[in-house]
Protein backbone atom coordinates (compact mmCIF):
# COMPACT_ATOMS: atom_id res chain seq x y z
CA UNK A 1 0.00 0.00 0.00
CA UNK A 2 1.35 3.42 -0.91
CA UNK A 3 1.86 6.22 1.58
CA UNK A 4 -0.76 8.94 1.52
CA UNK A 5 0.63 12.41 1.89
CA UNK A 6 -0.37 14.60 4.80
CA UNK A 7 -1.41 17.28 2.30
CA UNK A 8 -3.83 14.91 0.57
CA UNK A 9 -5.40 13.88 3.89
CA UNK A 10 -5.75 17.55 4.93
CA UNK A 11 -7.34 18.40 1.56
CA UNK A 12 -9.75 15.49 1.97
CA UNK A 13 -10.73 16.74 5.45
CA UNK A 14 -11.25 20.26 4.07
CA UNK A 15 -13.71 18.85 1.54
CA UNK A 16 -15.89 17.24 4.22
CA UNK A 17 -19.45 18.49 4.33
CA UNK A 18 -21.84 19.12 7.18
CA UNK A 19 -25.54 19.84 7.20
CA UNK A 20 -27.23 21.13 10.33
CA UNK A 21 -30.93 20.47 10.68
CA UNK A 22 -32.98 22.06 13.43
CA UNK A 23 -36.44 20.74 14.21
CA UNK A 24 -38.59 22.80 16.54
CA UNK A 25 -41.80 21.35 17.91
CA UNK A 26 -44.25 23.86 19.33
CA UNK A 27 -47.93 24.16 20.03
CA UNK A 28 -50.19 26.26 17.84
CA UNK A 29 -52.17 28.32 20.33
CA UNK A 30 -54.95 28.83 17.78
CA UNK A 31 -55.61 25.08 17.76
CA UNK A 32 -56.86 25.00 21.34
CA UNK A 33 -60.39 26.17 22.07
CA UNK A 34 -60.81 25.38 25.77
CA UNK A 35 -58.80 25.42 28.98
CA UNK A 36 -59.44 21.68 29.22
CA UNK A 37 -57.65 21.06 25.91
CA UNK A 38 -54.65 23.08 27.06
CA UNK A 39 -54.50 21.27 30.39
CA UNK A 40 -54.74 17.94 28.58
CA UNK A 41 -51.68 18.70 26.43
CA UNK A 42 -49.80 20.03 29.47
CA UNK A 43 -50.48 16.73 31.22
CA UNK A 44 -49.39 14.85 28.08
CA UNK A 45 -46.06 16.70 28.21
CA UNK A 46 -45.58 16.34 31.97
CA UNK A 47 -46.06 12.57 31.68
CA UNK A 48 -43.20 12.45 29.15
CA UNK A 49 -45.40 11.40 26.26
CA UNK A 50 -44.41 14.42 24.18
CA UNK A 51 -40.74 13.48 24.63
CA UNK A 52 -41.56 9.96 23.49
CA UNK A 53 -43.34 11.36 20.43
CA UNK A 54 -40.43 13.61 19.42
CA UNK A 55 -37.92 10.80 20.05
CA UNK A 56 -39.89 8.54 17.70
CA UNK A 57 -39.93 11.28 15.06
CA UNK A 58 -36.16 11.69 15.27
CA UNK A 59 -35.59 7.92 15.24
CA UNK A 60 -37.63 7.61 12.03
CA UNK A 61 -35.74 10.46 10.36
CA UNK A 62 -32.34 9.03 11.34
CA UNK A 63 -33.38 5.54 10.26
CA UNK A 64 -34.34 6.89 6.83
CA UNK A 65 -31.06 8.80 6.52
CA UNK A 66 -28.99 5.78 7.51
CA UNK A 67 -30.95 3.49 5.19
CA UNK A 68 -30.40 5.83 2.25
CA UNK A 69 -26.73 6.21 3.08
CA UNK A 70 -25.77 2.61 3.76
CA UNK A 71 -28.09 0.49 1.59
CA UNK A 72 -26.88 -0.44 -1.88
CA UNK A 73 -28.36 1.83 -4.58
CA UNK A 74 -30.60 -0.92 -5.94
CA UNK A 75 -32.37 -1.06 -2.54
CA UNK A 76 -32.75 2.70 -2.26
CA UNK A 77 -36.19 4.19 -2.90
CA UNK A 78 -34.34 7.24 -4.22
CA UNK A 79 -33.00 5.24 -7.15
CA UNK A 80 -29.42 5.03 -8.29
CA UNK A 81 -27.44 7.21 -5.92
CA UNK A 82 -23.75 7.24 -6.64
CA UNK A 83 -21.88 7.40 -3.35
CA UNK A 84 -18.09 7.53 -3.46
CA UNK A 85 -16.25 4.89 -1.44
CA UNK A 86 -14.71 5.81 1.88
CA UNK A 87 -17.38 8.25 3.03
CA UNK A 88 -18.52 7.90 6.64
CA UNK A 89 -21.77 9.29 8.05
CA UNK A 90 -21.92 10.58 11.61
CA UNK A 91 -25.22 11.68 13.13
CA UNK A 92 -25.50 13.62 16.34
CA UNK A 93 -28.77 14.56 18.01
CA UNK A 94 -28.77 17.30 20.62
CA UNK A 95 -31.94 17.99 22.54
CA UNK A 96 -32.44 21.59 23.57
Amino acid sequence: MSQISKESIEKLQDLASSISVKLTFWFDEDHFETEEEVLEIINYCELGEFDDFTDLCIDEILDTIHTEFFDPPYQSPMGQIERPMGIVLDTNVIYG
